[in-house]
């Protein structure tokens, strides 16, 4: 089960490649952050060995697995929410960043990004030095984390406890920011609309939100 699970995972992951790289394999910034990507990939693994399984106090196993954002679907990600030249956008377990890249190299956006597992943030800052973006980019481990115009959070495998920490400082967001969240909406945020899109590991319902 395990193996058939696995060879359908690269499947859809290559079918998503082929589909991106037809559609955006002609534009600079798609070459260029995948290439990036490509280089990064090969300075070792994305997660320290035994992080998942001894996570800091606090938090549970499933908060740090690991899954990435698609650079087409990243793309889509942040049009649909509307991303403006100099807005601010927040990615709340940004793995590698990518999300934030694309929010910056496409859109024009200051970027926050919030990494709990060190390496992961340390990947992100070395893919933020190698594309020369590290000032319009941050990188950091721990919160709070600001005002922002639109937030990215991927709440699909958290914990209930991390889920509960992160909805409370969402609280504090202002009026009329917007939040892109994945596999259930933040309590008390209006919902504008619903789309399922495609992530490394399958397809997710992914909501677009706004704090009233």
């Amino acid at each position: 089960m395990a193996l058939w699970v696995g060879i359908q995972n690269l499947g859809h992951r290559g079918s998503l490649a082929l589909r991106y790289g037809v559609r955006w394999g002609s534009y600079h910034w798609y070459w260029r952050l995948g290439y990036a990507l490509w280089l990064e990939s090969w300075r070792g693994a994305a997660h320290r060995p035994g992080m998942a399984a001894t996570p800091p106090p606090g938090w549970q196993a499933q908060d740090f697995i690991y899954g990435e954002t698609p650079l087409g679907t990243a793309h889509q990600l942040l049009s649909w929410a509307g991303l403006q030249p100099g807005q601010h956008f927040c990615e709340i377990g940004c793995g590698r960043g990518v999300v934030g890249l694309v929010a910056h190299l496409v859109f024009g956006a200051r970027v926050s990004g919030f990494e709990k597992v060190p390496a992961l943030a340390n990947k992100a800052r070395w893919l933020a030095r190698a594309l020369q973006v590290e000032e319009a980019v941050s990188i950091r481990e721990e919160g709070p984390y600001g005002p922002a115009d639109l937030y990215f959070l991927t709440p699909t495998t958290w914990s209930a406890e991390n889920w509960r920490r992160v909805c409370l400082e969402m609280a504090a967001a202002p009026a009329g920011a917007r939040a892109l969240v994945l596999s259930e909406p933040l309590p008390h945020w209006e919902v504008l609309e619903t789309k399922k899109l495609p992530y490394s590991w399958g397809w997710s319902q992914t909501y677009l939100q706004i704090r009233s």
